[in-house]
């Protein structure tokens, strides 16, 4: 879309544009559940994501689909994996602060896709949303606002805070699509007619939070929010690109969809999905929300940051500062130049901050008075003004006056926005996306995702937001791994404990991942992939000889969801695998 898109065409510019300072927080909250998430793996490298763990990569791709690439495909060794991971850690935090923004949401996307194809039965839908929001955040200008990039750039980032292009509307669009197709995939009664879709999820043994098992207690209440939940999930996408009145839409749904998160969050165990979907959500956020939050503080006029000038790292901590702390009218000058500011610096060694009463600060008081007119994080002035806090970042600053001048900062020039030719790449992945999406939910043909799979398996784009459709399973269950040793003893391999218990787990420790993992071995569709858990575990428990193992057997234990009122049924136990630990192959 060209630059002057919005003034030709002002409706669709309301409908599609995004706000450039809504799409810096979605960067900083993609990159920190990036970095967080890329960090957790690491816990799993051995057991997850080598050959030495329950899916080793022959077997990975050889019952997957033959499109799929991956990275990890490269090396088995747990090393390999674990460099890979630090890589993408990395780069999710160069993602989050916005510092070489583009390349790290590039790379970013890349090593997310091949995380999720080297153990596609341990992922989940957040792992697929995570990888479907750094497919778009390619094509945006992320770093245009509160980043590394635009504090030292040589370039200035795009001065209207609107952004319109097709990766924008395609960003929206894949959020909204998440709500909008798994309610047209959620077709039954639980759901419609009976209400009772969030009791039987929140039945399921281990998915439940200590709030949802307390919701348990209030059928008629559950039956309310299952109703508001799927109507929703179904009329957001609408409602929020009405024509003519969706900046008055948008108001009503945001608020309800961050409740609806929220909710999530604190009922069941999702792993990450409620805080991507509240990642997501940012982008909705229009610039009355940023010019009320930057009304809410007095304009900054007078307040004056002073570096030091024979310190270039100064220069670079006090760009960083303005720009994060959104602080564009203050005026950075150097210290020598200003014969009260020269003075203070002589006598403290010290950059010197004064504040819109003409008052002067220095040391991590200068920082403390910056987020005072700060209008995002002037919460924090107080608790940074604390007596502990204060003497704290005096001796980092002390610290980091008595370092090397250091070099002058490396401005270079960023190219804010991408090219006209990728801009027309993100428009076809954008009907590909929906064309998919279409094809899941019964709109198109089915033979449309077998055309498309070549494309979008490979790139980790095939999504399906089948949550809990059509109906949440009325079956739920734990697991149960038992070892025999060559003593004839049998002992538990999932819980800390010497004898089998077959009875209720209050919860397993080890994990979202591990939970699903263990969830679809009990469905006969993943049955050939219950042999290579069970080598696993022969291998893992057999370290001490006195207690070697000879063979596992993975038992599921089956409890059924009684109806709300209806009497409980007892669980039966299922075997779903009895493995010689001697056994080759």
């Amino acid at each position: 879309m060209s630059p002057d898109f919005a003034a030709r065409h002002p409706r669709l510019a309301e409908l599609f544009g995004i706000d450039l300072r809504s799409l810096a927080l979605f960067r900083a909250l993609l990159g920190g559940i990036l970095f967080c998430l890329s960090l957790g793996s690491l816990c799993a490298l051995s057991s997850l994501y080598s050959d030495g763990g329950v899916l080793p990569r022959g077997w990975v791709m050889a019952s997957d689909s033959p499109w799929r690439l991956s990275l990890y495909f490269l090396n088995g060794t747990a090393l390999f994996s674990g460099l890979l991971l630090l890589a993408q850690a990395a780069l999710a935090a160069m993602l989050a602060l916005g510092w070489r923004t583009r390349l790290a949401a590039v790379l970013g996307f890349v090593l997310q896709a091949s995380l999720v194809s080297r153990a596609p039965l341990a992922a989940g839908a957040a792992d697929l949303l995570l990888t479907c929001l750094l497919f778009w955040s390619a094509f945006l200008p992320l770093g245009s606002r509160w980043s590394v990039d635009a504090a030292l750039a040589s370039n200035p980032p795009p001065q209207d805070n609107l952004h319109v292009s097709w990766a924008g509307a395609a960003l929206l669009l894949q959020v909204l699509s998440v709500y909008f197709f798994s309610a047209l995939l959620r077709s039954g009664p639980e759901w419609h007619q009976e209400g009772t879709a969030l009791y039987y999820l929140l039945s399921l043994d281990g998915h439940a939070t200590a709030a949802g098992r307390w919701l348990l207690h209030y059928p008629g209440l559950l039956e309310m929010l299952t109703s508001a939940l799927w109507w929703l999930s179904l009329l957001a996408a609408p409602l929020v690109l009405l024509p003519m009145i969706s900046r008055y839409t948008r108001r009503l749904v945001l608020p309800l969809l961050v409740l609806m998160q929220l909710f999530l969050l604190l009922s069941l165990r999702q792993g990450a999905l409620p805080l991507l979907g509240l990642t997501g959500l940012a982008i909705l956020v229009g610039a009355g929300f940023w010019q009320w939050a930057a009304q809410r503080r007095p304009p900054a006029t007078g307040l004056r940051i002073y570096h030091d000038r024979e310190r270039p790292a100064s220069l670079r901590h006090s760009l960083l500062l303005q720009q994060f702390l959104v602080l564009p009218q203050a005026r950075l000058a150097p210290a020598q130049d200003a014969p009260r500011a020269r003075a203070l610096l002589q006598a403290n060694r010290s950059w010197v901050v004064i504040d819109t009463d003409d008052q002067a600060h220095l040391r991590w008081a200068a920082l403390a008075a910056l987020l005072r007119h700060s209008p995002l994080f002037f919460w924090l002035h107080r608790p940074a003004r604390l007596a502990a806090v204060e003497r704290a970042g005096d001796r980092i600053h002390g610290w980091l006056a008595g370092r090397p001048a250091g070099s002058a900062p490396s401005y270079r020039d960023v190219r804010w926005e991408v090219s006209s030719r990728w801009q027309r790449v993100a428009a076809v992945f954008l009907f590909l996306v929906l064309a998919w999406n279409a094809a899941t939910a019964g709109l198109l043909p089915a033979a449309t995702q077998t055309l498309l799979a070549p494309v979008m398996q490979a790139l980790r784009l095939d999504q399906s937001w089948s949550l809990d459709a059509p109906s949440p399973p009325r079956d739920g269950g734990w697991f149960v791994a038992v070892g025999r040793t060559a003593q004839g003893r049998e002992i538990d391999l999932l819980r800390e404990q010497a004898a089998p218990d077959f009875g209720r787990p209050a919860a397993y420790d080890d994990g979202p991942r591990w939970q699903r993992l263990r969830e679809r071995l009990a469905l006969d569709a993943y049955a050939a992939h219950r042999p290579y858990y069970a080598r696993w575990l022969c291998r893992s428990g057999s370290h001490d000889a006195a207690a070697r193992l000879v063979s596992v057997r993975l038992v599921h234990v089956l409890r059924p969801t009684p109806p709300p009122g209806g009497e409980a049924v007892p669980p039966e136990q299922r075997i779903l695998l009895q493995q010689d630990c001697h056994a080759r192959g």
